[in-house]
């Protein structure tokens, strides 16, 4: 029976250490017909990303605490191949944070220009916002003998 590039990807992902040995090594036992053009891009081709289905819980932790200690437990955790992936997805999510934080300041810089700084036009435009809204409040409030007046953006 044949193997998809996926299922010798899991096979030999057994092989090595992760964290410990730089490579592993797989065997695989010859037979008549076996074509190693095959095999070969069998290893060197992922057709789609090895992603950790496991999901620790609270009894796992409690029963490896159990059995072995908290600090054994921990690295027994940390060392997981679900906590690599993890601590490499927060590695690239920082650097798309600071890959934007430098977009952001590209776009300050441009906020100040020879007509002003848009920043306080910005403040202002949201002070005046506030009381014209203020204002349209006071005078719905104000209005003797009308009860419940409505008008367009507002509920009473």
């Amino acid at each position: 029976m044949p193997l998809t590039p996926g299922e010798y990807t899991q096979l030999t992902g057994r092989a090595g250490r992760r964290g410990i040995d730089v490579e592993g090594h797989a065997v695989i036992q010859w037979k008549d017909g076996l074509d190693p053009q095959a095999v070969a891009s069998l290893a060197s081709r992922r057709t789609y990303p090895l992603n950790s289905s496991f999901r620790p819980t609270y009894n796992m932790a409690v029963n490896l605490i159990d059995q072995f200690g908290r600090e054994r437990t921990r690295e027994v955790l940390e060392s997981s191949f679900a906590q690599f992936q993890a601590d490499r997805a927060v590695v690239d999510l920082a650097r798309k944070v600071r890959t934007q934080e430098e977009s952001l300041a590209g776009y300050e810089k441009a906020m100040v220009c020879h007509l002003g700084d848009f920043r306080e036009y910005s403040g202002l435009r949201r002070e005046l916002s506030d009381l014209e809204r203020a204002t349209a409040a006071r005078a719905d409030m104000q209005q003797p003998g009308q009860h419940g007046s409505a008008t367009s953006g507002s509920v009473s």
